[in-house]
């Protein structure tokens, strides 16, 4: 993106919230450039706290229009600016600068204790110094690519993200780098942070993420990418058979099968319900996984019938949890009865649920567990029994109060304490 068209994006997005104010900044934005008036006698505006706000302004186009890099760093303090007028001038004026700002407007970003909010496309947040510092570099795109791929090798989570963020506002003009970059990186945990900030721009990337597959051979980096397939929400014919051909191969069947069920296309919904019948358990147990993801209903009869098996249990049980279809409350239940390895997540499907016909079966439970060093399952109908807000389960969390585990006795406090309230 040119640094004309970021410019335009900013007006636009700020037309947006208000046209008027909008009109008045175009209009001294165009006197600005005309005259050009001195960079000191500019600042001395801008930061005169006494001039009034279209002085101000005029002020924040003129230093825009002179593009001289001596007032980044007082253009660096507006950022803090409670006035969102000025503050909003400010990242106009630093993104008509140019790379001359980069550095400092990384700084805001590094120094910040949040991760800064980037929204949707057309709409500005400028809440922080550092949302106001985000919108500025990704308003100047491919300029603050150099410095953005830096940051993208920040073992800092907050550091990085908020790069990859960035880089995804840029968009397509900033893929060329990026995919180039993650090609490149011999660090994991680089071409990791790349994938991401390819994956934040969704269909955009799609190209970009199918070429790139196909380029690298190195088993972390395609699943890497594979990851990313899941933030696509119009996949094409080409993605999805990528996905299905890359979920045949054991080494990257359980990432593709979680992209797919992120992505929710009903292809790919089809296809996972059809792995449910696979040989191999571990693929039963992820298909089942991403259905639970996909929001898949349609899937509920294969899900319950995948309870029955001891291997696959546990990742159904998930998944009919999150579905919160009532068919599998009574399946649930009776897995919850049988006291094995995946009747804990039987108790939290019913929880999630909001199945209060569970109540008496997770109580009997409870009191069957006494004395037993399940803590996992005891632990697990605490919860599901506080989230169906039952009251009549006080006794047996009072009991639970003297339980040897300390995890035990402390959910039994906390789900007590929410039953008093």
């Amino acid at each position: 993106m040119s640094k004309q068209v970021g410019i335009q994006r900013w007006m636009l997005a700020w037309c947006i919230g208000g046209w008027a104010l909008a009109l008045v900044f175009l209009v001294l934005a165009i006197y600005a450039f005309a005259t050009k008036p001195s960079v000191g006698r500019s600042i001395a505006k801008v930061l005169s706290k006494e001039a009034p706000n279209s002085e101000r302004v005029a002020a924040l186009c003129s230093l825009g229009a002179l593009r001289n890099s001596k007032s980044v760093p007082q253009l660096i303090e507006l950022l803090k600016e409670e006035d969102t007028t000025v503050r909003m001038g400010a990242v106009i004026a630093l993104i008509a600068i140019g790379k001359d700002a980069v550095p400092d407007l990384v700084k805001v970003i590094e120094r910040a204790q949040q991760i800064p909010i980037i929204s949707g496309e057309g709409t500005v947040v400028l809440t922080t110094p550092e949302n106001a510092a985000a919108y500025a570099l990704s308003g100047m795109g491919k300029e603050a690519l150099p410095e953005l791929l830096t940051m993208l090798r920040s073992k800092e989570h907050r550091v990085w993200y908020s790069a990859a963020q960035i880089i995804s506002r840029i968009g397509k003009d900033a893929l060329p780098d990026l995919t180039k970059a993650f090609i490149d990186a011999e660090d994991a945990s680089l071409s990791s942070n790349i994938a991401h900030a390819i994956g934040l721009m969704g269909d955009v990337a799609e190209k970009a993420l199918i070429e790139t597959y196909n380029k690298v051979k190195e088993p972390f980096k395609r699943t890497q990418l594979l990851s990313q397939f899941g933030s696509l929400r119009n996949p094409s014919k080409e993605a999805l058979e990528l996905l299905f051909k890359a979920a045949e191969e054991p080494s990257t069947a359980p990432t593709a099968l979680m992209a797919l069920g992120q992505t929710r296309h009903h292809e790919a919904i089809r296809f996972l319900i059809g792995k449910l019948r696979s040989e191999d358990p571990i693929i039963r147990s992820n298909a089942a996984a991403a259905l639970g993801i996909a929001n898949a209903k349609e899937a509920v009869p294969q899900l319950i019938e995948l309870l029955k098996d001891e291997k696959t249990a546990p990742s159904a049980a998930n998944a009919l949890g999150v579905l919160r279809d009532t068919r599998a409350v009574k399946p649930l239940i009776e897995l919850l009865r049988k006291k094995t390895s995946a009747s804990m997540h039987a108790a939290y499907a019913l929880g999630n649920l909001g199945a209060r016909e569970a109540t008496s079966a997770l109580i009997t439970t409870l009191k069957e567990l006494k004395g037993s060093k399940d803590t996992s399952l005891k632990i697990a109908c605490i919860i599901a029994l506080g989230q169906l807000k039952a009251y009549e389960a006080k006794p047996i969390l009072q009991e639970m109060l003297n339980d040897p585990d300390q995890h035990v006795r402390e959910n039994a406090k906390r789900i007590l304490d929410q039953l008093s309230q």
